[in-house]
């Protein structure tokens, strides 16, 4: 059975959960043909406590978590999105936004609308900030996340170049316009939000 999840801010009680889940994730998406010392540098440098701490002190960022909706079990996490409030979009005249810096969601809970859930968490926060768009950038060989983006309504705006520890990465910078306000759902069953 799969657990339902609840869509929140993060608290400090996250980071050490936080960390690790980042971990998880990027070496799961970036490292399939094995682990190297660039990667592995990259995912130690990026994914600490103390740096999901001072993004939640900052004010111009915030993060959002899918938590277990379980009694008891809300500090266990599925995914998370890191955002950067008033973030200027590369390779566009838009006004700035929101930067989706991180969507991640562990691979077995993907599919069960956590991705989206915290995609509209994201629109959420453009929304009440009085930016009209988020947006993010998303590694070129990822095609199950650019696919997931494009159904989600981001458009491909052009890419930039992520450099990784020396090693270079083509990434496609996707956006998409927040017109209204939406509404989070709090708890969210697998597959409805």
């Amino acid at each position: 059975m799969t657990p339902t999840y609840q869509i929140r801010p993060a608290t400090e009680l996250d980071a050490d959960t936080l960390a690790a889940l980042g971990v998880q994730v990027f070496l799961d998406t970036y490292s399939t043909p094995g682990v190297w010392p660039q990667i592995a540098r990259e995912a130690f440098e990026l994914f600490t406590p103390a740096a999901f701490e001072q993004a939640m002190r900052d004010p111009m960022q915030a993060i959002w978590v899918a938590a277990d909706a379980q009694p008891g079990q809300d500090r266990r996490l599925f995914g998370f999105a890191w955002l950067k409030l008033n973030s200027p979009v590369p390779l566009s005249t838009m006004s700035p936004g929101v930067e989706v810096n991180k969507l991640y969601v562990q691979a077995a809970m993907k599919g069960k609308g956590i991705g989206a859930a915290l995609l509209n968490a994201s629109c959420d926060a453009a929304a009440q900030a009085n930016l009209g768009s988020i947006w993010l950038t998303a590694w070129d060989g990822n095609t199950a996340a650019l696919g997931f983006y494009e159904r989600q309504g981001m458009l491909d705006v052009g890419e930039v170049w992520h450099d990784l520890q020396g090693d270079v990465f083509l990434n496609r910078v996707l956006v998409r316009s927040v017109s209204r306000v939406r509404s989070v759902s709090p708890i969210g069953e697998p597959g409805t939000s």
